[in-house]
């Protein structure tokens, strides 16, 4: 017998619940496309947890605990936010350049979007509430976000690009880091060779 049959018989028996010849094939079916021994585990878990009391066990259970998560717009929208914000502390305004880098395209448009960097600098903090403008800058970035993948606001700048061509970056430098202590010996002479 499947060891997720199996799981789903014992788990319906501990609560009490007779399951049909269809509904054991559909619940196999649909906990088959997790990895087995996640699932196993699951199982377990979710019997123990004294705040489970009904079965069956929900597949999103397995998917909200034990399967790695991705992110998603609003993951993608409060990581720009944070950046904005934090880069009007860490650049300030005579150093706009950096600040773009660091918040991203997607992050400047919304920059752009609020007044720019010189009137944010200036206001954030004093006329603008940190709070409220994080939450409104990721409300926005979010929508923005959801509007692009339909296709409505296809003109904004990506924040998936921006944030995988700064990844792309960080492995660049490192691999030159590396390669360039792999070409130094001991002795701190290139290749070995010394004069």
């Amino acid at each position: 017998m499947n060891p997720i049959t199996k799981m789903l018989l014992d788990m319906a028996r501990f609560y009490g619940q007779d399951l049909d010849k269809r509904q054991l094939e559909m619940y196999t079916e649909i906990m088959s496309q997790f990895d087995q021994k996640t699932v196993l585990q699951a199982g377990r878990d979710y019997v123990r947890d004294t705040k489970n009391t009904r079965f069956p066990m929900p597949p999103h259970k397995i998917m909200e605990k034990y399967l790695p998560k991705t992110p998603d717009n609003r993951d993608l929208a409060i990581e720009t936010a944070n950046r904005i914000v934090q880069a009007v502390g860490k650049f300030g305004y005579t150093n706009p350049t950096d600040a773009r880098q660091y918040v991203g395209e997607a992050g400047w448009a919304q920059v752009q979007r609020s007044g720019g960097w010189a009137f944010l600098c200036a206001e954030l903090g004093v006329s603008i509430d940190k709070t409220t403008f994080f939450a409104q800058t990721r409300d926005s970035i979010q929508s923005n976000l959801n509007l692009g993948h339909t296709g409505i606001n296809t003109d904004l700048p990506a924040i998936e690009q921006s944030v995988k061509s700064k990844v792309g970056e960080i492995i660049d430098n490192v691999a030159r880091v590396l390669s360039i202590e792999g070409q130094t010996t001991k002795k701190g002479e290139p290749n070995g060779e010394e004069n």
